[in-house]
């Protein structure tokens, strides 16, 4: 401090100095990027809102929407589940990991009744079935911290849903389509394609199979 005042006579006291930094703090949300690996970590929860079904011959039902999503590359596993009981939370797990070919290091799932049996700030406590499930698979699972939602990382995937009420699921399923040719996984790029209406377009065609013809000649003969 002796030296910033004899550099700068007419600069901030330390009273001063320590006033404007609280004001900053207040007003200020910093924050730092992260670099995700692949295959690391695998976010579940379920989205709030919940959706109708309309199967044939029967009556319509409400849902709940399992939203599961990798950290790193935002490949996005979305399920209609008729609960948020424990065995529907498992099975929508399983099938994630089916979806993706693998298990993840770790699941972190929000403070759901479905994994968790008491919430703390800083460190749940699993119930016994999910963390069976978690061991059969050799993968950690560890829930959010009670009161941080910037832990839930399925709030991407929600928005991802609202795209639906606004564009239309028909319109959602040729946009994430489309993205998916592409090889592209993320909110931004459905974004990108529903408000520039990319998906009106269409998807790219499938290349034809060659006809057979004892005269036409495919790439195992020049080998």
């Amino acid at each position: 401090m002796e030296r910033y005042r004899a550099a700068h006579p007419d600069g901030y006291s330390l009273t001063q100095f320590r006033v404007a930094l609280r004001r900053y703090e207040r007003v200020s949300t910093p924050s730092m990027r992260m670099e995700h690996k692949a295959g690391d970590k695998l976010f579940v929860d379920y989205t709030g809102a919940k959706l109708w079904i309309y199967p044939p011959g029967e009556q319509p039902r409400e849902v709940e929407v399992f939203v599961a999503i990798l950290e790193c590359s935002l490949l996005t596993y979305v399920e209609a589940v008729e609960s948020q009981r424990k065995e529907d939370f498992i099975t929508a797990c399983e099938n994630a990991f089916y979806y993706y070919g693998g298990v993840p290091r770790a699941i972190v799932p929000d403070n759901l009744k479905s994994a968790v049996t008491k919430a703390s700030r800083y460190e749940a406590i699993l119930n016994t079935e999910f963390e069976r499930f978690g061991e059969h698979y050799g993968v950690t699972a560890y829930p959010t911290r009670a009161r941080s939602p910037k832990d839930q990382a399925n709030k991407m995937c929600s928005g991802i849903l609202n795209f639906a009420r606004k564009a239309g699921p028909e319109r959602l399923a040729t946009a994430c389509r489309l993205a998916d040719s592409y090889g592209k996984y993320s909110f931004r790029e459905i974004q990108d394609i529903l408000q520039n209406k990319s998906e009106a377009i269409g998807l790219p065609e499938e290349p034809a199979d060659m006809p057979e013809h004892e005269n036409i000649r495919g790439k195992e003969y020049y080998k």
